[in-house]
C-alpha cells in the first residue's frame, strides 16, 4: 500500500456523492482526500473496523466479503458499482480484499460531511435575502464561510438548516450602533460586508467581514461590555437570543460535572480559569491557568490548540461564555458544570484546589 497525490477533480465527480458538489468544494476536498496504491492481497478495510473513512475503487478489482458470505462480491473499477462507496457501514459490514492492484481513493468521513451539508445550506442561502437583494456570488461566498466556522461546523445538521432560516439580514450605514456598552443582550450578530469597531474607553478591534460578536451577554446574561459601531455601510446576520441559545449555545457547550472534569485533568486537560485575576489569586484548582473572560479576545492566542481545556467560574455563567469564545476559534473546550459554587468542600479536596 502507497499513497499518492490527491485525487483530481474529474477523478472525484466520478462518485456518488461527490459527483453532487461544485468545482470549488471539489478542489478544496483534493487537498483533504487521498488516493491509495494497493498490491494483490492487501485489505482495504476489514469487517467490523470502524475507520470513519469512506473509499472508492479508481482502478482495479476488489472483493467484498463477510462471516455469512465468504465467496462475496467482486467489485471493478468503472463500473456502475464503482461509483458509490465500496462498503458505507460503520464499523464495516464487509472485508475489502485485493484482487488486482488497485487505485483507491479515500476521504474522511467527517470531512464529506461537512462539506455536503454545507454546499445544500449554501445552495439555499438565497432565502436569507431581503426581497431587493439578488443573492450574488459574493454574498454566498460570504455565507459560505460563515457556516463553515470551527463553531458551527460543531452544531447539528438540522440546527444549520433553522440557523438559516432565521438570521435576520440588515443593511447598516457607517456610524450605526448595532451595540452600545451597558445594555442588556438581545442579538448574535455576523459581518456580512463592511468591518466594525469593537470599542471600551478605547478601540479594541476591528471586526472583519465572516466574523462574528454578541455573544458574551447573551450567554452570561451580564450587560453588553463594549460598543460595536460600523466603520463603513455594510450589512449584517442576526439572531436573536433565543434563538442563540436554542441553536447554537446549548449544542455547542459540552458540560462536564466535576468527576467528569476531574477525569478529563487526569488525562492531559488543563483547568482555565476565567475569572478575574484578584478572585483566581484568592482561590483557584490546581494547575489552573488564568485568562479573565474580558480578555479572553485578545489573550486566546497564549493558549494552545492542541491542548483540552476546561474552563470555569463562580457559576459557570463566565465560563460558558469563554467556551462558546475559544469553540468559534477552534480550541477543544468543556465547562465546568454549575462552576465553583456547586463543589462540595470534600469533592474540592479530592480535586486537589488550593488557596493562594
Amino acid at each position: 500500500m502507497s499513497n499518492t497525490a490527491g485525487p483530481t477533480i474529474k477523478q472525484l465527480k466520478s462518485f456518488v456523492p461527490l459527483d453532487s458538489l461544485p468545482d470549488e468544494t471539489l478542489e478544496e476536498l483534493s487537498s483533504l482526500a487521498s488516493i491509495v496504491h494497493y498490491v494483490p492481497g492487501g485489505t482495504v478495510f476489514s469487517q467490523g473496523e470502524a475507520d470513519h473513512q469512506s473509499a472508492w475503487l479508481v482502478g482495479g478489482r476488489i472483493r467484498l466479503t463477510c462471516d455469512t458470505d465468504p465467496s462475496g462480491m467482486a467489485i471493478t473499477a468503472q463500473t456502475s458499482l464503482s461509483r458509490h462507496a465500496l462498503d458505507g457501514h460503520q464499523p464495516h459490514h464487509y472485508n475489502a480484499v485485493v484482487e488486482q492492484e488497485s487505485v483507491v481513493l479515500v476521504v474522511d468521513n467527517t470531512v464529506l460531511d461537512y462539506m455536503l451539508t454545507w454546499d445544500q445550506l449554501s445552495a439555499q442561502v438565497g432565502d436569507l435575502d431581503t426581497p431587493d437583494q439578488a443573492a450574488g456570488p459574493e454574498h454566498s461566498s460570504l455565507m459560505k464561510r460563515i457556516i463553515e466556522s470551527p463553531i458551527l461546523r460543531k452544531i447539528p445538521a438540522t440546527n444549520i438548516e433553522q440557523l438559516k432560516q432565521r438570521l435576520e439580514h440588515l443593511q447598516v450605514r457607517a456610524g450605526d450602533r448595532l451595540i452600545n456598552i451597558g445594555e442588556p443582550g438581545d442579538y448574535f450578530y455576523f459581518i456580512e460586508t463592511g468591518t466594525a469597531s469593537v470599542s471600551r474607553d478605547r478601540e479594541l478591534a476591528v471586526l472583519q467581514p465572516g466574523e462574528s460578536f454578541g455573544e458574551e451577554a447573551l450567554i452570561s446574561g451580564n450587560p453588553r461590555n463594549a460598543t460595536v459601531v460600523m466603520r463603513e455601510d455594510g450589512s449584517v446576520l442576526r439572531l436573536s437570543k433565543q434563538d442563540f441559545r436554542e441553536l447554537l449555545q446549548e449544542p455547542l457547550l459540552q458540560r462536564l460535572d466535576a468527576n467528569s472534569a476531574r477525569g478529563r485533568v487526569n488525562k492531559g486537560a488543563v483547568w482555565l480559569d476565567v475569572r478575574s485575576e484578584k478572585e483566581f489569586e484568592h482561590y483557584r484548582l490546581p494547575n489552573a491557568i488564568n485568562l479573565p473572560l474580558n480578555d479572553l479576545r485578545e489573550g486566546m492566542n497564549r493558549l494552545d490548540q492542541d491542548m483540552h481545556y476546561i474552563c470555569y467560574c463562580m457559576t459557570g455563567s463566565r465560563s460558558s461564555a469563554a467556551a462558546f469564545l475559544l469553540g468559534q476559534a477552534g480550541y477543544e473546550v468543556s465547562v465546568l458544570k454549575g462552576g465553583l459554587q456547586v463543589l462540595p468542600a470534600v469533592l474540592r479536596a479530592q480535586l486537589g484546589s488550593e488557596v493562594a
